[in-house]
């Protein structure tokens, strides 16, 4: 196996790792863990769609649909009519929902800002700075290949 299929192989199994760790934390908070991610997306964005959210997560929109719907029976959100598209509603969080999300992302951020806070300032810039290089080039290798 040549060096960059190793590094290929290493960083996949890092990113699996980060994923089950927000899946741990989802668990701990009676989620599952495209529900926290939704969370997370609700907390990040404004004005937010069923169609945006599948696109961010990359989930299906029955995925999304059955999550929101969960999220409607906790009173944790409302669907408001989008006057420029009848076919979308936007996303609104009630006031328990808006607490209920700060609480948990909030928690979610604290341990990740634990864990970046452990690099030190000049790796953690490294770290990001490289971490969107990769996208980056990542991105434009994929746009290649799907438009083949």
């Amino acid at each position: 196996m040549n060096n960059i299929l190793k590094q290929i192989k290493e960083l996949n199994l890092i990113y699996d790792k980060i994923t089950a760790n927000y899946s741990l934390i989802a668990k701990k908070n009676n989620l599952s863990h495209n529900s926290l991610m939704v969370l997370y997306v609700l907390y990040d964005y404004e004005n937010c769609t069923q169609k945006f959210i599948s696109e961010t997560l990359q989930l299906p929109k029955s995925t999304v649909h059955s999550i929101l719907k969960e999220f409607i029976s906790k009173n944790i959100l409302t669907l408001e009519n989008n006057n420029k598209n009848k076919k979308e509603k936007f996303i609104r969080l009630t006031d328990f929902g808006s607490n209920y999300i700060n609480s948990v992302i909030n928690e979610v951020i604290q341990i990740e800002s634990k864990a970046l806070k452990q690099l030190g300032d000049d790796d953690l810039f490294r770290f990001v700075n490289l971490n969107k290089k990769y996208c980056s080039f990542f991105s434009k290798e994929v746009k290649n290949y799907v438009n083949l």
